[in-house]
Protein backbone atom coordinates (compact mmCIF):
# COMPACT_ATOMS: atom_id res chain seq x y z
CA UNK A 1 0.00 0.00 0.00
CA UNK A 2 1.53 3.29 -1.03
CA UNK A 3 0.20 7.02 0.82
CA UNK A 4 -0.18 10.20 -1.23
CA UNK A 5 -1.33 13.55 -0.46
CA UNK A 6 -5.19 14.24 -0.80
CA UNK A 7 -6.50 17.67 -1.97
CA UNK A 8 -6.55 19.02 1.80
CA UNK A 9 -2.92 17.39 2.48
CA UNK A 10 -3.54 14.50 4.60
CA UNK A 11 -2.11 11.31 4.06
CA UNK A 12 -4.63 9.36 1.85
CA UNK A 13 -4.08 5.25 1.68
CA UNK A 14 -4.22 3.83 -1.79
CA UNK A 15 -5.08 0.47 -2.79
CA UNK A 16 -4.32 -0.99 -5.71
CA UNK A 17 -6.03 -4.12 -5.51
CA UNK A 18 -9.04 -2.23 -5.21
CA UNK A 19 -9.45 -1.60 -9.33
CA UNK A 20 -11.61 -4.34 -10.56
CA UNK A 21 -12.50 -6.26 -7.75
CA UNK A 22 -16.27 -6.18 -9.00
CA UNK A 23 -16.38 -6.63 -12.96
CA UNK A 24 -18.84 -6.10 -15.09
CA UNK A 25 -18.84 -7.34 -18.34
CA UNK A 26 -21.37 -6.64 -21.57
CA UNK A 27 -21.48 -7.09 -24.88
CA UNK A 28 -23.35 -4.48 -25.78
CA UNK A 29 -24.90 -1.50 -23.39
CA UNK A 30 -26.23 1.84 -24.28
CA UNK A 31 -23.33 3.67 -21.90
CA UNK A 32 -20.84 1.62 -19.82
CA UNK A 33 -21.29 5.07 -18.05
CA UNK A 34 -24.95 5.20 -17.56
CA UNK A 35 -24.48 1.32 -16.36
CA UNK A 36 -21.60 1.90 -13.35
CA UNK A 37 -23.80 5.12 -12.62
CA UNK A 38 -26.52 3.17 -11.76
CA UNK A 39 -24.73 0.28 -9.82
CA UNK A 40 -23.04 3.79 -7.88
CA UNK A 41 -26.65 4.46 -6.78
CA UNK A 42 -27.57 0.95 -5.77
CA UNK A 43 -23.51 1.27 -3.66
CA UNK A 44 -21.28 -0.72 -5.52
CA UNK A 45 -18.15 -0.04 -4.43
CA UNK A 46 -15.44 2.66 -5.07
CA UNK A 47 -13.63 0.05 -7.72
CA UNK A 48 -16.45 -1.42 -9.32
CA UNK A 49 -15.71 -1.63 -13.39
CA UNK A 50 -17.76 -1.82 -15.96
CA UNK A 51 -16.64 -3.06 -19.59
CA UNK A 52 -18.78 -3.53 -22.77
CA UNK A 53 -17.83 -4.72 -25.98
CA UNK A 54 -19.85 -2.06 -27.67
CA UNK A 55 -21.78 1.09 -26.82
CA UNK A 56 -25.32 2.08 -28.56
CA UNK A 57 -25.45 5.59 -26.94
CA UNK A 58 -21.53 6.31 -25.77
CA UNK A 59 -21.29 9.77 -25.40
CA UNK A 60 -18.64 12.60 -24.11
CA UNK A 61 -18.21 16.09 -22.85
CA UNK A 62 -21.08 17.75 -23.48
CA UNK A 63 -23.26 14.65 -24.22
CA UNK A 64 -21.41 14.59 -27.58
CA UNK A 65 -21.88 11.56 -29.51
CA UNK A 66 -18.82 8.98 -28.98
CA UNK A 67 -18.79 6.36 -31.87
CA UNK A 68 -18.12 3.24 -30.01
CA UNK A 69 -18.08 -0.52 -31.70
CA UNK A 70 -16.91 -3.65 -31.52
CA UNK A 71 -13.70 -3.85 -31.43
CA UNK A 72 -12.87 -0.56 -29.02
CA UNK A 73 -12.21 -0.53 -25.60
CA UNK A 74 -15.16 1.15 -23.57
CA UNK A 75 -14.34 1.02 -19.75
CA UNK A 76 -16.21 2.87 -16.88
CA UNK A 77 -14.94 2.69 -12.86
CA UNK A 78 -16.78 3.64 -9.55
CA UNK A 79 -14.37 6.32 -7.85
CA UNK A 80 -15.57 6.98 -4.36
CA UNK A 81 -13.71 10.34 -3.65
CA UNK A 82 -13.28 12.48 -0.75
CA UNK A 83 -13.37 15.78 -1.75
CA UNK A 84 -15.89 18.74 -3.12
CA UNK A 85 -17.13 18.82 -7.32
CA UNK A 86 -14.06 21.04 -7.99
CA UNK A 87 -11.54 17.96 -7.00
CA UNK A 88 -13.27 15.89 -10.17
CA UNK A 89 -11.70 17.87 -12.42
CA UNK A 90 -8.30 16.41 -11.42
CA UNK A 91 -9.68 13.04 -11.87
CA UNK A 92 -10.52 13.86 -15.38
CA UNK A 93 -6.63 15.30 -16.10
CA UNK A 94 -4.86 12.86 -14.38
CA UNK A 95 -6.62 9.91 -15.90
CA UNK A 96 -6.12 11.46 -19.77
CA UNK A 97 -2.01 12.28 -18.66
CA UNK A 98 -2.47 7.61 -17.30
CA UNK A 99 -3.75 6.92 -20.92
CA UNK A 100 -0.91 8.92 -22.90
CA UNK A 101 1.73 7.76 -20.29
CA UNK A 102 0.25 3.94 -21.37
CA UNK A 103 0.55 4.86 -24.65
CA UNK A 104 3.64 5.98 -24.82
CA UNK A 105 5.92 3.37 -22.60
CA UNK A 106 3.43 0.04 -23.77
CA UNK A 107 2.90 1.01 -27.10
CA UNK A 108 5.38 3.65 -28.22
CA UNK A 109 3.13 5.84 -29.38
CA UNK A 110 3.31 9.93 -29.33
CA UNK A 111 0.11 10.62 -27.71
CA UNK A 112 -0.64 14.30 -26.45
CA UNK A 113 -3.49 15.76 -24.27
CA UNK A 114 -5.95 17.99 -26.28
CA UNK A 115 -7.55 19.89 -23.39
CA UNK A 116 -9.03 18.68 -21.26
CA UNK A 117 -10.05 15.31 -22.12
CA UNK A 118 -9.24 13.70 -25.23
CA UNK A 119 -6.26 11.78 -26.38
CA UNK A 120 -4.48 12.24 -29.41
CA UNK A 121 -2.11 9.96 -31.92
CA UNK A 122 -1.00 11.60 -35.20
CA UNK A 123 -3.33 14.58 -34.40
CA UNK A 124 -6.44 12.04 -34.20
CA UNK A 125 -8.22 11.84 -31.68
CA UNK A 126 -7.55 8.27 -30.41
CA UNK A 127 -9.39 8.23 -26.55
CA UNK A 128 -11.87 10.11 -24.73
CA UNK A 129 -12.09 10.55 -20.83
CA UNK A 130 -15.42 11.22 -19.12
CA UNK A 131 -16.32 12.19 -15.47
CA UNK A 132 -19.44 12.42 -14.08
CA UNK A 133 -19.84 13.47 -10.52
CA UNK A 134 -22.62 13.20 -8.52
CA UNK A 135 -22.08 14.70 -5.02
CA UNK A 136 -24.55 15.69 -1.79
CA UNK A 137 -23.98 19.33 -0.79
CA UNK A 138 -19.95 20.17 -1.15
CA UNK A 139 -19.12 16.36 -1.16
CA UNK A 140 -19.04 13.90 -4.11
CA UNK A 141 -20.60 11.07 -3.58
CA UNK A 142 -19.55 9.37 -6.61
CA UNK A 143 -17.83 9.76 -9.43
CA UNK A 144 -17.82 7.31 -12.76
CA UNK A 145 -14.87 7.65 -14.94
CA UNK A 146 -15.21 6.49 -18.44
CA UNK A 147 -12.83 6.05 -21.26
CA UNK A 148 -13.42 4.94 -25.16
CA UNK A 149 -10.06 3.83 -26.51
CA UNK A 150 -10.63 3.39 -30.24
CA UNK A 151 -8.54 0.67 -30.72
CA UNK A 152 -8.95 -2.04 -33.49
CA UNK A 153 -11.38 0.29 -35.12
CA UNK A 154 -10.48 0.82 -38.44
CA UNK A 155 -13.83 2.42 -40.00
CA UNK A 156 -15.35 5.57 -38.82
CA UNK A 157 -18.62 7.68 -40.12
CA UNK A 158 -17.88 10.11 -42.51
CA UNK A 159 -19.00 12.90 -40.22
CA UNK A 160 -16.29 11.73 -37.84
Amino acid sequence: MSKEQTSRGEPKELNPMLMGSRIHYLRRVSSTNDVASELAYQGAPEGTVVVAEAQDEGRGRLRRRWFSPPGGLWISVILRPRGGPIDALRITLTAGLSVVEVLRDLYDLKATIKWPNDVRVKSRKICGVLSEMDSIEDQMDHVVLGFGLNANVNEFPEEL
